[in-house]
């Protein structure tokens, strides 16, 4: 064979160690993870690979399921795309509203407004009646993203939301709706007012039989940029690995980054750890077992956008 000339192939075994050039290589991980983006698609059938592994973020555990979630802190999804980006759901609320003093009451409370920072409501208080039971609803736009029913009793209690309450969360500029109904009782609402946060702010207030916003309270966890990580599970090969090729289908945006962390025994260790992609890195070649780690760094206010991936071995 020619020098250059790749790849070379032999039944499903690929004669990697003859490749010296970077860009036929980027163009055979980028090949391989193109067709299993156009198997997502339903356009071909997806290959397996003895030599390779690949896969396309189509939702959070990656369309052939290589995604290890358990150990990936980056979030999936944000805006709707399928890939992991440099971001996180906030653990601390940093924008609340508590409002006081009744004013009246009423059977049905809607708030209007606007979202500054993606994330979601983790708490809201409602104040009703002994009878009768209580829902809150919320919305992005005009869909209903979650839901407390069943809030019986006498109320004057924050009900918490977490993520896995959302079908999808907030992001930026979207509108929402929060509306707290109740059957067979009454709400306490106070009087009118605006409010401009952080996160989110309102200015529009609808109350069945008068003006006003409940006795309630809000509470907010921004979606905020952070350095975070993909892992893949561990995937084994019939011989020890010694050097691994690795490309990403990827947008950095500003400056931000992506590298990639190394193991070849199922993730004990990490041998390797910040390497750049799109060029051979030397393993130890004592294991079998291929587990990565993509880190996906943000600069400023740029995050990094993880789509899916590809690596070769020999």
């Amino acid at each position: 064979m020619a020098e250059n000339e790749f790849p070379k192939v032999d039944g499903d075994v690929l004669y990697a160690s003859e490749a010296n050039d970077n860009q036929r290589n980027v163009s055979i991980c980028e090949s391989i993870n193109q067709n299993t983006i156009l198997s997502e698609n339903a356009t071909v059938t997806d290959k397996t690979y003895t030599w390779a592994d690949t896969d396309t973020m189509s939702d959070s555990t990656g369309y052939n399921n290589t995604i290890d979630t358990g150990n990936s802190t980056a979030l999936y999804g944000y805006l709707g795309a399928k890939n992991y980006q440099s971001r996180v759901v906030g653990s601390t609320e940093n924008d609340v509203k508590s409002i006081g003093n009744d004013g009246g009451t009423t059977s049905s409370i809607t708030i209007n407004g606007t979202i500054t920072n993606g994330g979601y409501f983790s708490g809201i208080r409602v104040h009703k009646a002994a009878s009768g039971v209580a829902t809150i609803t919320i919305k992005r736009g005009s869909t209903t993203i979650a839901t407390k029913t069943g809030i019986s009793g006498y109320q004057d209690g924050i009900h918490s939301f977490t993520t896995s309450d959302y079908s999808e969360l907030f992001q930026t500029s979207d509108s929402f709706q929060i509306i707290i109904s109740c059957t067979g009782s009454t709400l306490y609402y106070n009087s009118t007012e605006s409010y401009s946060g952080t996160n989110f702010s309102y200015s529009s207030q609808t109350i069945s039989g008068g003006n006003g916003l409940s006795r309630t309270h809000f509470s907010y966890i921004p979606i905020t940029l952070s350095n975070t990580v993909v892992q893949t599970n561990s995937k084994t090969f019939s011989s020890n690995v010694n050097s691994i090729f690795i490309n990403a289908n990827k947008i950095l945006n500003g400056s931000s980054t992506i590298t990639a962390d190394i193991s070849s025994d199922g993730g004990t260790a990490f041998e390797k750890t910040a390497q750049a992609l799109d060029t051979w890195i030397a393993l130890d070649g004592d294991n079998t077992d291929i587990v990565l780690k993509f880190n996906l760094n943000y600069n400023g206010s740029d995050a990094s956008e993880l789509y899916g991936y590809s690596y070769i071995v020999r």
